[in-house]
């Protein structure tokens, strides 16, 4: 079989470096307009929403990943071992998605302590409501981010599932549903990075046109905390089933 760095296909290693990639650019494009703007007190909240981003695409091509090895197995075969691979490498490019997310709420809890320059002030009504505007998008961003993830989730245990002799003793088995679940995952993972990537252009009109204050700044602490909190758990968790099923790809046995 062949494998290029790290033991992963050439498809998988093409879309994880996809995934890092776009994330390079969201982060680019961030810190062009922060510092043409001389303006860094919204980086942290766009930050997130393109770490919510980051966590769509690495889902989307998760889902694109595992499709693509159903299709070899149709044609060259395989058994559980060529699943179990096939799996491990689906959850490479969703991990690094996550490992990408926190990187980028780091970054974020570091632009949050740099003190804002001097801005014309607002009504504190309009600072309040353009506060709350900034924590809908980077809301909307992780959930977007964490719908991704856990349709991947289900969409893969529902192919396992569907493989099983037990589900194909049923009288409309499942296996014929297979290619639309996975269409579906991959499909909305895809919608929930595009809207992320409107939710940070919007996060970056909406920066330009209103001024920091000490809502924003609470509200900024939260999403931070909450985005760390949703990123780290996915790296523990996906790192944790990636050994898993990298022991069962090279032994041929699932370690618990």
């Amino acid at each position: 079989m062949d494998t290029t760095f790290f033991g992963l296909e050439p498809g998988t290693f093409a879309r994880v470096l996809v995934t890092g990639i776009a994330t390079v650019a969201m982060f680019a494009f961030i810190m062009v307009v922060a510092r043409r703007w001389r303006s860094y007190w919204w980086t942290s909240i766009a930050l997130i929403v393109a770490g919510g981003g980051s966590l769509a695409l690495g889902s989307y091509f998760g889902v694109r990943s595992f499709m693509s090895s159903l299709a070899s197995m149709a044609t060259a075969g395989g058994g559980i071992y060529s699943v179990r691979f096939g799996w491990w490498q689906a959850t490479q490019p969703v991990l690094a998605g996550a490992w990408l997310a926190m990187l980028m709420t780091l970054s974020g809890s570091v632009f949050a302590l740099r003190p804002a320059p001097d801005e014309p002030t607002s009504p504190a009504g309009v600072r309040i409501k353009s506060a709350a505007i900034f924590a809908l998008f980077a809301g909307l961003a992780l959930t977007g981010g964490v719908i991704s993830v856990v349709l991947y989730r289900r969409a893969i245990t529902f192919v396992l599932w569907a493989i099983t002799p037990r589900a194909q003793t049923l009288d409309h088995p499942p296996i014929h549903d297979v290619a639309a679940h996975l269409f579906a995952a991959a499909a909305l993972s895809a919608c929930c990075f595009t809207i992320a990537i409107v939710l940070l252009v919007l996060t970056v009109w909406l920066a330009r046109r209103t001024s920091p204050s000490r809502t924003f700044f609470a509200i900024t602490v939260i999403a931070l905390l909450a985005s760390f909190g949703i990123s780290g758990a996915f790296v523990v968790i996906l790192h944790s089933l990636s050994n898993r099923l990298r022991t069962a790809a090279l032994t041929g046995r699932m370690s618990e």
